[in-house]
């Protein structure tokens, strides 16, 4: 068997031809995506992934282009009719924590729908903003117009997939809103000011930590020139995504068949994979009149030449000497900790009292003893409904806030394959230069009841052995 090659490619229809079956079989390639034309009903799908299984000889990553909406390859009535994202925004913004939740829940119900037929990867979230008055082929697939909202519930979405077994592909880098015409078509140019277009990048930069992420056919002559869209701008890609983002996962073209790039197909591929994307994707969805491409011929001719085009992910072909030597600080920090047991194990270690729950767990970067390093940290919160003896004293007045935190590096274990924490315990000790100076945490994300502060009732800190110590909030926020 050969090693995969660096493409993502798709078939005609709902069983593999003989020439799919000989491509698939000699090419190997890395990924493969399904598109409409090639889902009919649960079962079908199912068979043609195992046929697919079989035919190269691994469990090959299956993709699906699946948000809701207009963008979904598996509609009614054989599957669910999930909404635009857009359609989320509003609840957002009238109450943040229910708008993520809704989010997650979105997500969480496709991948069940998903993942039983063995589609393990969906090119979803889009994290575009939607821009009014721009080009509507972002439009309602936007979860939002602003930087915050959108990265908020792209991180939920994310979570949702994940949480049913299925990885999401951020997209399209560093940001496709501000297009005004559909790079379908032609290629979209970017004249906006650097600082209109950091509103773009900013909800990337919420989920860099994704597992895949997508470029977009657009160029940005703030970032290179109007005639190089991302895809294929070595400047965009390393300095920008890789870079200003800090995006570190697999990075895949969009689309290669959009008309926004000029040239063949393979002279598109081997821009991209030289510019700094790891995988070429390829759908072969559309034809020169812009139908949806049914012909089993011309698609599987589109993917041979594609295929001729990628070299084999054997690691010698895409990473050298120099690329080890450029990226070592990356290297050094590459993430072993997944967030899940890692919250869990926070729990098992670190909550020290049953009142204490860690909530989530996040990617930082700091400079510790002279190097920078990426770190995961969780903070020990307080939660009121924990409490062993839950009276309105208790959860009004003296037990207001929570503290302290867990913190550690992403790639370090101990010999009992526990994390390595360089801050821990009650108070805060830290084995490394970085000081926790204010551990008192009274904004949390369990922080949604209201405490009262500055009174007579002594508020407890920590509990240190078998005494408390008690203190008094020294800020100014809140409402007084």
């Amino acid at each position: 068997m050969p090693q995969p090659r660096a493409c993502i490619l798709s078939v005609s229809g709902h069983t593999l031809t003989d020439g799919e079956k000989t491509l698939l079989a000699t090419a190997n390639p890395w990924g493969i995506i399904l598109m409409g034309r090639s889902c009919a009903t649960p079962a079908q799908v199912t068979a043609l992934i195992s046929e697919i299984h079989q035919t190269t000889g691994r469990n090959t990553l299956i993709f699906i282009d699946q948000e809701g909406g207009r963008v979904r390859r598996l509609r009614p009535p054989e599957w669910p009719d999930f909404p635009a994202p857009l359609t989320y925004m509003p609840l957002y913004r009238s109450d943040p924590d229910l708008g993520r939740e809704a989010v997650w829940l979105h997500h969480r119900l496709m991948a069940a729908e998903l993942a039983p037929m063995g589609l393990r990867a969906d090119c979803a979230p889009c994290c575009d903003l939607l821009h009014v008055g721009h080009h509507q082929i972002v439009g309602d697939r936007a979860l939002g117009e602003t930087p915050g909202e959108v990265g908020a519930m792209a991180l939920a979405a994310l979570e949702g997939l994940a949480d049913g077994g299925v990885a999401g592909v951020v997209k399209h880098m560093p940001g496709h809103g501000r297009a005004e015409v559909d790079s379908h078509e032609t290629m979209p140019v970017v004249r906006a000011s650097r600082t209109e277009i950091e509103r773009d990048i900013t909800p990337f930069a919420a989920v860099r930590h994704a597992t895949m992420g997508m470029t977009a056919h657009l160029a940005y002559e703030v970032f290179d020139d109007e005639h190089t869209p991302a895809t294929h701008s070595p400047k965009i890609i390393s300095e920008i995504i890789r870079g200003e983002i800090g995006f570190d996962g697999l990075l895949m073209t969009d689309d290669l068949g959009m008309k926004a790039l000029g040239g063949t197909l393979a002279s598109r591929a081997t821009r991209a994979l030289a510019a700094g994307c790891d995988a070429i994707l390829h759908c072969a969805g559309l034809d020169a009149w812009s139908k949806v491409q049914r012909d089993p011929d011309k698609v599987l001719a589109e993917m041979n030449e594609i295929v001729d085009a990628c070299p084999e992910l054997s690691g010698d072909a895409l990473l050298t000497r120099e690329d080890i030597a450029r990226n070592a600080e990356t290297i050094r920090n590459v993430r072993l900790w997944d967030h899940k047991p890692l919250l869990d194990t926070f729990g098992q270690i670190q909550e020290i009292r049953t009142y204490y729950d860690f909530v989530s767990v996040d990617n930082d970067r700091y400079v510790i003893d002279g190097e920078f390093r990426q770190i995961m940290l969780s903070a020990r919160e307080l939660n009121s409904e924990s409490l062993p003896n839950r009276t309105w004293p208790n959860e009004r007045l003296t037990f207001t806030h929570g503290y302290g935190l867990a913190l550690g590096p992403v790639n370090e274990t101990t010999q009992e394959g526990l994390p390595v924490l360089f801050v821990k315990n009650l108070p805060p000790e830290s084995t490394v230069d970085l000081q926790v100076t204010e551990p008192s945490i009274y904004f949390g994300e369990l922080s949604n009841s209201h405490v009262f502060v500055k009174t007579r009732t002594q508020e407890f800190h920590y509990p240190k052995g078998e005494d408390n110590v008690y203190q008094e909030y020294a800020g100014d926020g809140g409402v007084s």
